[in-house]
């Protein structure tokens, strides 16, 4: 078990037991033989290692002479790490050219709190359970960041464009963002996050 997975292992038993103290392994009682059940990795165990599911979406209007993005950030100091699973992007009245850029966080105004939506409508999710990363909107004459991936839109409809996982350290954020000026974005964001272990700092 490497470095990191044990920091989470012990995430997970502190958990599972009502266990405190700076290292959890040597105060379980010597009959407590945890054990890893071999299984596919369930929403059930993420939620017990502190990991929270999120999703967020919005659109940046047009404005003449500068560029629209539909940022995803993780804030500077946010002590997780993010993975973007999936970017669903949006258009309409004609085919495109977008671009998916990498900036440094900006400290960009987030939109309202983004919680665990593993929590059902309508209920209370504890603070705990919102998620740090979120999605914002920037309008800029220059475009921020560094074109990652370019490609053409349909006319009308929306487009998947992530192909595997990418993964965000603090104080990093992604852009979605057409190729021209005076051109609307609209932007879905899907991620994990979860608490960076000390090994990680």
């Amino acid at each position: 078990m490497s470095e990191i997975q044990g920091g989470r292992w012990d995430t997970l038993l502190r958990r599972l037991f009502p266990v405190k103290g700076p290292v959890i392994a040597p105060a379980i009682s010597p009959e407590i033989a945890p054990c890893a059940i071999v299984q596919p990795y369930l929403p059930e165990l993420e939620y017990l290692s502190g990991v929270r599911l999120g999703c967020g979406q919005s659109a940046d209007a047009a404005v003449s002479g500068e560029f629209s993005h539909v940022v995803f950030e993780n804030p500077v100091g946010s002590n997780v790490i993010a993975v973007l699973q999936d970017i669903v992007v949006q258009t309409a009245g004609g085919a495109l050219r977008m671009a998916i850029n990498v900036a440094p966080a900006t400290g960009l105004t987030l939109t309202a709190k983004v919680r665990d939506f593993r929590w059902p409508p309508g209920t209370t999710a504890p603070s705990t359970d919102e998620c740090v990363c979120g999605v914002a909107n920037y309008t800029d004459p220059i475009p921020l960041g560094t074109a990652m991936l370019l490609w053409a839109t349909v006319a009308t409809g929306s487009e998947r464009i992530l192909c595997r996982p990418l993964v965000l350290p603090p104080g990093t954020c992604v852009a979605v963002r057409p190729t021209v000026v005076n051109t609307e974005s609209r932007a879905d964001y899907y991620w994990y996050e979860r608490p960076i272990e000390p090994s990680e700092l």
